[in-house]
């Protein structure tokens, strides 16, 4: 039987999916609900609600990371709320999916008043990004269509959706801002 393409699938049994269209084709992220609970939780709150809905693409690192999340071309929507540190346990490469979060300058350390940043803005690793490992909150990975997210430019635009959730409540955590 088809699944209507407008409703997101309830499937206890597997982690959360969110599909993104772009002029280049589609990519898909598989969510670490078990590993970022929260992270997973804001994510699909936003998509749900239509945040992202076409979004401009905010950086590019070559060969690095593509960050996207902001309903501003500039990216300087200002923060609504903050999350407290979470992360999963997939290491920063190509095809992992991360919350970005304001990082000390280098040579700093770390605070946990920096760790509690992240809000909306989010990156898709397109290769080895050691330099981030430990830094961002890692909630997901690129399932299919990498290509498509190495080929966008600051031009493209994003539309998510989800497609297949549990059947609980997403509700995250967010400090007031």
């Amino acid at each position: 039987k088809p699944v209507d393409a407008g409703k997101p699938v309830v499937d206890d049994a597997n982690l959360p999916v969110v599909e993104v269209e772009t002029a280049k084709g589609k990519f898909t992220l598989e969510l670490d609900e078990e590993g970022a609970p929260n992270v997973v939780a804001n994510f699909l709150k936003l998509v749900s609600t239509g945040y992202y809905e076409k979004n401009r693409i905010l950086a590019i690192e070559k060969d690095l990371a593509v960050t996207m999340g902001d309903p501003l071309p500039d990216g300087k929507s200002p923060r609504m709320f903050t999350l407290d540190f979470e992360s999963g346990k997939l290491p920063a490469k190509a095809g992992v999916v991360a919350m970005v979060r304001d990082l000390p300058p280098e040579g700093q350390p770390d605070t946990d008043a920096l760790k509690a940043t992240a809000s909306t803005h989010f990156v898709v690793f397109t290769g080895d990004a050691a330099k981030y490992e430990g830094k961002y909150l890692v909630f997901g990975r690129v399932t299919e269509g990498l290509d498509v997210v190495k080929q966008l430019t600051a031009e493209d635009l994003i539309t998510p959706r989800v497609v297949r959730w549990r059947s609980h409540a997403y509700e995250p955590k967010r400090n007031a801002k």
